[in-house]
């Protein structure tokens, strides 16, 4: 992947992620690892759940990035447990998003 396009990416992902934080409801940053090469398979999984309002696949440490709505942190809590069950996920690491106000 050229060095552009990662660059627009990560513009794209970052203007996404401000735009949600100044809409309402509770949204977290999943990164989520995966143990197996079934990438396309899980990703699908994932984004087929109700509360998952996008997901990638990414380059990096994190295979998968996953963001989450929820009316409250149980919320949550809930839909990344509900992730952690997913055949090929090994790990999760949740980063709620702050309101800037």
């Amino acid at each position: 992947m050229s060095g552009r396009k990662i660059e627009f990416n990560v513009y794209i992902f970052i203007l996404y992620t401000v735009y949600i934080i100044m809409v309402g409801m509770e949204k977290a940053l999943v990164l989520i690892n995966l143990g197996s090469s079934e990438g396309g398979q899980v990703i699908e999984r994932i984004k087929s759940h109700s509360k998952v309002l996008d997901a990638k696949m990414i380059y990096g440490p994190y295979d998968i990035y996953a963001i989450c709505e929820n009316n409250n942190t149980a919320g949550t809590r809930r839909t990344v447990l509900e992730l952690r069950n997913i055949d090929g996920v090994i790990s999760t690491v949740t980063c709620p998003i702050m309101k800037m106000e």
